[in-house]
This record gives C-alpha cells, structure tokens and sequence, in this order.
C-alpha cells in the first residue's frame, strides 16, 4: 500500500518526509547534469579536434584529476577555497542560488569528467571515418562537417552514457549533501541512521 509507517523520531509519516528529500535532491542531480553536459561536450569536443596539443592536454589531465578525486575530497577543497579563503560562498548550503552552486560543483565534476573522454573518444572515432574525408574533398568546412555529421553520429552512445549516470548522481549526493548539509534525501538518510529511525 505505500504505508512505510511513521518516524520514531518525530511522528510524521515517513513518505512525506521523503517527498519533501526528494525534491532537495531532484534539484542537486538535475543541476548537476545540466551543468556537466554544459562543460563536458564542448571540452570533449575541443579535446578531439586539437588532439595532441597542450588544450587536449589540459582537457585530459582535468578529466583525469575529476574522475581520480573522491568527492569528499572535492567538497573539502571547494569549502576551503571558495568558503573559507575567498568567502564567496556560505559554508553551509541554503535553500539558495548561492548555496546551491557549491554542491552542485561538486557532483558535475566527476560526471563532466567521464563525459569528457567519453565525447573524446567518439569524436575522435568519427573524425577517422570515410565520410569526413569525402565531406572535406567537397569543400565542406570543419566546423559544419563536426556539428551537422559527426556530433550526429556520436551522440547515441554520449546519451546512454549521460542517462546511466544519473543514478550515479544520486547515489553521490549523498556524501555532498551531508557535507554541505543540503536539505536533500542523502542528508534525511544519514540523519536517519545516526539517530537510529
């Protein structure tokens, strides 16, 4: 019946408090993938087109850097910088823009990394094919043969990928929302096992 009882901490039912975690945390991952999807197909892009010089470089290192990092290590570097040293930011995540943006940071830095070698690599495999090389024997130019065939072509596998990374998403949004003490099912959780409810 969806009666998952009430909480022994407080009395209320338990499917309402989910629905209110629910909603903090559909706004972190959605943003999250918004943001990750606006940084990682264009610098997977970039990557592919100036293969070998320093920008692909510097995109792949900062792929390598994002997928390496775990994202407790991510949210303490982003708290100490942009909160304690540069003050920009609350330490503590409101129901805000401003403290929103933090947490959000920090879940688009893993998965735009990912995506990143992901848009590369099939970027890359499609620029090899024959059909761009005829496209360019007809006078065709770069950047209409990238983003009228290739990016067509590329996109099935970049859109699975970026679908099977939204449970990875809400699984990350755990650590971040209870660093960042965001209002969200991840923090309702661990809120939930230390007060054993």
């Amino acid at each position: 019946r969806g009666d998952l009882g009430t909480s022994y901490r407080d009395g209320q039912p338990v499917m309402k408090k989910l629905g209110s975690g629910l909603h903090g945390t559909a706004l972190l991952a959605s943003c999250s993938l918004l943001l990750s999807i606006i940084l990682g197909i264009p610098l997977g892009i970039l990557a592919a087109v100036r293969r070998g010089k320093w920008s692909d470089w510097c995109i792949r290192l900062f792929s390598f850097l994002g997928n390496s990092l775990p994202g407790f290590l991510i949210c303490v570097l982003l708290m100490y910088v942009f909160c304690l040293k540069l003050k920009w930011f609350p330490v503590l995540a409101k129901k805000s823009v401003q403290g929103l943006l933090l947490p959000v940071v920090t879940l688009a830095i893993p998965l735009a990394s990912r995506l990143t070698v992901q848009v590369r690599a099939e970027v890359l495999r499609e620029l090899q094919e024959p059909y761009v090389a005829g496209a360019k024997a007809r006078g065709i130019g770069m950047g209409a043969i990238l983003f009228h065939d290739v990016l067509h072509n590329a996109m099935p596998p970049i859109l699975t990928m970026i679908a099977l990374s939204v449970g990875s998403l809400m699984a990350g949004s755990v650590v971040v929302e209870t660093i960042f003490l965001w209002p969200g099912l991840g923090k309702m959780m661990m809120d939930a096992i230390s007060a054993r409810d």
